[in-house]
C-alpha cells in the first residue's frame, strides 16, 4: 500500500514480515481493526489514508505483543 509507505516510510508488507507472527493471528487482528475503524462522513468506503492508519495500529499492536512475550 503506497499510502502506508508514504506516511510511515516503510512498506506495510515489510512491517508485517518483521513481526514474525502466524498469518492467522495477523489476519484476525486486521479484521478486528478494520471493523472498529470509522469511515469519513460522506464517503462510500474507507479512504487510503484511513486504511494506512488502521494497518499502522495493527502493526504497533503486533509489535507490542512480541515485546511483551
Amino acid at each position: 500500500m503506497k499510502e502506508y509507505e508514504l506516511i510511515y516510510k516503510k512498506p506495510v508488507v515489510q512491517e508485517l514480515l518483521d513481526v514474525k507472527l502466524p498469518e492467522e493471528q495477523i489476519f484476525d487482528l486486521m479484521k478486528q481493526k478494520m471493523q472498529n475503524a470509522s469511515w469519513h462522513w460522506g464517503q462510500p468506503c474507507m479512504n487510503p489514508a484511513t486504511i494506512a492508519g488502521v494497518f499502522r495500529m495493527m502493526v504497533k499492536e503486533l509489535q507490542n505483543q512480541i515485546e511483551n512475550k
